[in-house]
């Protein structure tokens, strides 16, 4: 894709909903980072359940913005190994009631049926305190082709293996297609863009093997969810535009790197950092600006 094909964010901004859809990943996985921190900002209470409402209507603020714009697959953690582990005073206790009342409360239950969303939970072979959470979920009665939302629980990458290749072994699964089949329970195409917060990595607790497609990764820096359309946006746009650089025929491709050679012999590594208290920043990075020769 040429830079003459690319519309400016000012022209994507005012594209109809409908229109961004066509752009729009179909799965991505939102691992949310800081929602703790995100709370202490935002002056709430970070140990009761005060912050884990909060949290949750950020959430279905954010994924309700994802799904207008044309995603039909959001993959999120409930819990993932470093919050199971965690030695917080009684915070594992916590995080089963969270999922049980705050992900599948009567009043959340309703919210989901009303906007229409399929909603799962998985994981709880290895956490029998929420299996009826799961079933629960199951029961939500969505229209053809809605959106789906899918918590999912791992206490360990050891548990997580366990269950994907037991599956795929009682399916006999030999694709892709077959193995999410087996363990997810429907068709989900591969995840084809992954947003986070602050340090970058993944892990398969968070990006399960068999979900990967061409995933483009996304770390925002500012903690919690995403509730601003105009920044969404901005990340689908990047998606759909900014990031599409392959092209078959790359005669004379390589040499247009002089036209900026400058910025590519002193460009930095993107994932080197600093602390700011507990926290890791990334390190600032000066803008290359548009007249490097």
């Amino acid at each position: 894709m040429s830079k003459q094909d690319i519309p400016s964010f000012e022209e994507f901004l005012s594209l109809p909903a409908k229109d961004v859809a066509q752009l729009a990943p179909q799965t991505l996985i939102f691992a949310a980072g800081g929602t703790r921190r995100s709370a202490a900002l935002a002056g709430v209470a970070t140990t009761g359940n005060e912050y884990a409402s909060w949290a949750y209507k950020q959430m279905i603020e954010c994924f309700d913005l994802f799904f207008q714009y044309g995603v039909k697959y959001i993959i999120t953690h409930a819990i993932i190994p470093n919050q199971y582990n965690e030695v917080t005073n009684k915070y594992r206790e916590k995080l089963f009631e969270w999922v049980d009342w705050v992900l599948a409360g009567p009043e959340q239950m309703q919210n989901y049926q009303r906007r229409g969303w399929n909603v799962r939970l998985l994981g709880t072979e290895h956490t029998p305190q929420v299996a009826h959470v799961a079933q629960r979920l199951r029961e939500i009665q969505a229209p053809e082709g809605a959106p789906t939302l899918c918590f999912t629980i791992t206490t360990s990458e050891e548990a997580l293996w366990e269950s994907m290749l037991t599956a795929v072994v009682k399916s006999s699964a030999k694709t892709q297609a077959d193995a999410i089949r087996a363990y997810y329970g429907e068709d989900i195409p591969p995840v084809e863009m992954y947003i986070s917060c602050c340090k970058p990595g993944f892990f398969p607790a968070i990006l399960p093997p068999f979900l990967m497609g061409n995933v483009q990764c996304y770390w925002a820096l500012r903690p919690g969810f995403i509730t601003d359309p105009n920044k969404i946006l901005e990340l689908l746009y990047d998606y759909a535009y900014v990031r599409k650089t392959w092209q078959p025929d790359k005669t004379g491709r390589a040499e247009m790197a002089l036209e900026h050679q400058s910025v590519w012999e002193k460009a930095p590594t993107l994932g080197l950092g600093m602390r700011l208290g507990p926290f890791w920043y990334p390190r600032p990075i000066e803008h290359p600006g548009s007249s490097d020769s």
